[in-house]
C-alpha cells in the first residue's frame, strides 16, 4: 500500500518493491550460493565427478576389465549421472542469471522512485 506522499508524487510503493526483491531473493539466494561468484559450482562438480570416477574404476575392476585413468576419466564424465547433473546446473544457471536481471530492474525502479521523490519535493518547494 502506498504511503501518502507516495500517492501524491505518484510513485511506487517502496513496501511493494521490497516485498516484490523478497520474493525473487527467495529463488535467487541459492542460485547465486552455486553459481555466483565464489560459488560452490565447480566444488560440488569436481565431488560428483571423483565419486562417479571412483564407482567406475570400482566397477572395472570388479569386472576384471583394463582400468586406465583416461578409460575411468571418459566413463565419468559420460555417466548419465553426471550429465543428467550438468543439464539441471545449465537450467539452474540461466534461472540465476534472469533473475539477477529482475533483481537489477527492482533496484533500477528504486533508484528511479528516489529521483521521483527528489523532483517531487523540490516542485513542491518551487510552488510555495
Amino acid at each position: 500500500m502506498k504511503t501518502d506522499l507516495e500517492a501524491r508524487a505518484n510513485v511506487e510503493s517502496l513496501d511493494d518493491l521490497h516485498a516484490q526483491r523478497r520474493d525473487i531473493l527467495a529463488m535467487f539466494a541459492p542460485l547465486k550460493a552455486m553459481h555466483g561468484a565464489f560459488g560452490l559450482y565447480d566444488a560440488r562438480r569436481k565431488a560428483l565427478l571423483e565419486g562417479l570416477k571412483v564407482r567406475t574404476r570400482e566397477r572395472l575392476m570388479a569386472a576384471n576389465a583394463k582400468v586406465t585413468d583416461a578409460i575411468v576419466d571418459a566413463e565419468a564424465h559420460n555417466d548419465p549421472t553426471y550429465v543428467a547433473w550438468l543439464d539441471e546446473q545449465f537450467t539452474d544457471k540461466v534461472r540465476y542469471v534472469q533473475l539477477e536481471v529482475e533483481m537489477d530492474e527492482i533496484a533500477e525502479r528504486i533508484r528511479n522512485r528516489e529521483l521521483s521523490l527528489q523532483i517531487f519535493n523540490s516542485e513542491v518547494k518551487l510552488a510555495r
